[in-house]
């Protein structure tokens, strides 16, 4: 299987497991997210899933899935692994293997190769690291390579894909981006500085962002 189609096969598999991902949080584990999001109101959370600016589902199961934690100090990725470690196999294994290891950055976009369908990044708060991900939808726009982007990125085998959200700013954003970033950065409350920078460039996206309805794919 070359490695496009290997990548077909990983992100259908991932749509597939990320609702077992997501069954591992309760009633309180989402209202704690909601609020670490700024989207619980009155013990109800909302979205905007008219791809508007705001948080929609889509955000807020990715935050909870990876970036929340509960008061034994474990995410939903974790506690599954916890729960079924023993029973996974195959690409299962493989999913969850990546999702332990999964780190979020802002990114600026180096390449893209639409034909390839693949984007070369230079991650900006590691000027040692970069990394060239698989994403069909995303390496098709024309904008792409004039942008920045904040991204989880899940390594299976040798490919390296999105977790399926993303943040994408223009790249004259970047300083004043960088100067918003710091200074909401001490600002922000959660657990760890994952969910610090989630929670960040979330509300950077509202003002600053491009948005679109493109899913990463």
């Amino acid at each position: 299987m070359d490695t496009l189609n290997f990548y077909r096969h990983i992100r259908e598999q991932s749509v597939q497991f990320s609702p077992k991902l997501f069954g591992q949080l309760d009633r309180s584990d989402l209202n704690n997210a909601g609020q670490l999001l700024w989207i619980l109101k009155k013990n109800v959370l909302m979205f905007d899933d008219e791809g508007l600016g705001g948080t929609e589902m889509s955000h807020f199961s990715d935050f909870s899935i990876f970036d929340y934690y509960n008061a034994k100090g474990l995410n939903a990725v974790q506690r599954y692994w916890q729960q079924h470690g023993e029973q996974l196999s195959g690409i299962e294994l493989q999913l969850i293997q990546a999702s332990l290891k999964a780190q979020s950055s802002l990114f600026s976009v180096i390449s893209v190769d639409s034909n390839k369908s693949t984007i070369k990044l230079q991650d900006l708060f590691d000027d040692n690291h970069q990394v060239e991900i698989i994403d069909v939808s995303m390496s098709k726009s024309p904008i792409l390579k004039d942008c920045l982007i904040f991204m989880r990125v899940l390594t299976v085998d040798t490919c390296n894909m999105t977790s399926g959200v993303s943040f994408i700013f223009k790249k004259d954003k970047e300083e004043i981006l960088k100067k918003k970033y710091k200074s909401m950065i001490k600002q922000a409350v959660s657990y760890t500085p994952q969910a610090k920078n989630f929670i960040v460039f979330l509300k950077l996206s509202h003002k600053l962002g491009i948005h679109t309805n493109t899913k990463s794919v």
